[in-house]
């Protein structure tokens, strides 16, 4: 009698992805990217650094990427192309009027949540005292 051959064992399912650690910030990735357009005109790449600066966290590259083709779409950004010398040409965005609007209704907004959240985490705090 032969024997059947040994069959490997089924390998475990894969892990789950993993979260982003702060998933509010994809929500606000447009807002903070209006902030920083607001300041000056930037390239793709530069976009992505000052994110990583300003929100201390790495934001993947095709993220800030999409996001910026979305709100370009949406009219909060437009982008032109720059020739360089010394370089490739790059897509530079610029915030738009109705960019800089969009920022400072969403900027009100928040102020109220923030003080909403105040409220909140100050009761909170003053019943584990």
């Amino acid at each position: 009698m032969s024997e059947a051959p040994h069959k490997a064992p089924p390998s475990p399912p894969p892990p789950p992805p993993i979260p982003p650690p702060y998933p509010p910030l994809a929500r606000l990735l447009p807002v903070v990217i209006l902030r920083i357009l607001k300041e000056r005109p930037l390239h793709g790449y530069q976009i992505a650094e000052e994110l990583n600066r300003l929100l201390r966290h790495e934001v993947a590259r095709p993220l800030v990427y999409t996001t910026l083709r979305r709100m370009e779409e949406q009219g909060l950004v437009v982008s032109r192309w720059e020739i360089s010398e010394k370089g490739p040409a790059r897509r530079v965005y610029h915030i738009t009027e109705e960019g800089i609007e969009f920022f400072n209704n969403i900027i009100k907004e928040l102020k109220l949540l923030r003080e909403l959240l105040d409220v909140l985490i100050d009761e909170e705090a003053s019943k584990n005292v």
